[in-house]
């Protein structure tokens, strides 16, 4: 199985090691070195906000799959640095 690249984004400085797609809304979260980034692919692959409070590698990423707003959507982060973090869009920050 051969598969087709549909879009390439320039989405960090360092590697991006994680990543999680929304399962009904057009978003998708990328995690790299210290940093979470939030996009919108109906929008052109915006990055509507990006998000820090990890000191290390982000490891995973995943959305709350019963949000159903891009301004309402909650995700839980795991990194190198030993944490766990549930971050919220409305509040625009980690919890």
């Amino acid at each position: 199985l051969e598969l087709d690249e549909v879009k390439t984004i320039e989405a960090h400085q360092h590697w991006v090691v994680s990543f999680s797609v929304h399962p009904s809304l057009p978003l998708l979260l990328s995690g790299s070195t210290q940093e979470i980034k939030l996009w919108d692919w109906e929008k052109g692959w915006t990055c509507m906000r990006t998000f820090r409070g990890h000191t290390g590698m982000i490891e995973g990423v995943m959305f709350n799959p019963q949000d159903d707003s891009p301004e309402d959507i909650t995700f839980a982060s795991v990194a190198l640095d030993g944490t766990a973090k549930v971050a919220s869009y409305s509040l625009y920050s980690i919890l």
